[in-house]
């Protein structure tokens, strides 16, 4: 039996769940797929995982907001078991999961005042595009050996253009290593061309991209480039071995 275990929380409107799965797969974990009602009716379940993965899509419809729902879900019923969880875990929101955390202020800093969310994109339109990404002072767990290289990563989002009101604490999660991936170029009109977050610990991390669609190569475009997200993936498998 594999000894990583990954949880990956579907639910009403997630559509990526299988994916996430199958790139934990690729990298030599046990991943189940598990409804967030699964998970409510039995917090319990956490405790048999060391991985939790939020995968994107549009929980809920986008009712409220992106991310609105499924947050307040697990604000009012499952926030201290998430806070037990990631004493001992690893946790990524992709793209909606991203949106995710950020509703539920997990991410930069579950301490501070929630200072950071993800907007409407400046295009005002859906956007659906490889982008060219690169990592720079980087403290995320999730992105170690990816520091200063540029890569390809698909983005599929009408709500990812991160926003901060409070200029210290954006500076701070430049400065220390919590906002380490950032688009090359400005795709959305994020601050500071920000396109994911990770906590204080390196072990929570949000991101707009789709990491699970660079797993192999046939996903790539042309089949060429680098297989970011099998990196990334296994980055979290090998933390606990």
């Amino acid at each position: 039996m594999l000894g990583v275990k990954a949880l990956v929380v579907t639910g009403d409107g997630i559509n990526c769940e299988l994916e996430t799965q199958k790139a934990f797969q690729a990298c030599n974990a046990q991943a189940d797929i598990k409804t967030i009602n699964d998970i409510l009716m039995a917090p319990e379940l956490l405790s048999k995982y060391q991985i939790l993965a939020f995968p994107g899509g549009f929980s809920y419809g986008d009712d409220l907001g992106s991310g609105k729902v499924m947050a307040l879900k697990l604000e009012y019923s499952l926030k201290e078991h998430l806070t037990k969880f990631i004493e001992k875990g690893l946790v990524i929101g992709i793209c909606n999961g991203f949106q995710i955390l950020l509703q539920l202020g997990l991410l930069p800093d579950a301490s501070e005042e929630q200072s950071f969310a993800l907007a409407p994109n400046q295009s005002g339109h859906f956007q659906n595009q490889w982008v060219k990404m690169k990592v720079e002072n980087n403290k995320c767990i999730w992105l170690n050996g990816l520091e200063g290289k540029e890569f390809l990563l698909p983005i599929r989002h009408g709500e990812g253009r991160l926003v901060c009101n409070n200029q210290i604490h954006l500076h701070h999660a430049i400065d220390t290593g919590m906002a380490g991936l950032r688009y090359i170029d400005d795709v959305n009109g994020s601050v500071q061309n920000i396109a994911g977050l990770c906590d204080n610990s390196g072990k929570v991390f949000g991101l707009m991209p789709h990491p699970e669609c660079t797993i192999w190569e046939k996903q790539l475009p042309d089949r060429q480039g680098e297989r970011v997200g099998r990196l990334i993936f296994s980055n979290a498998v090998k933390y606990f071995l």
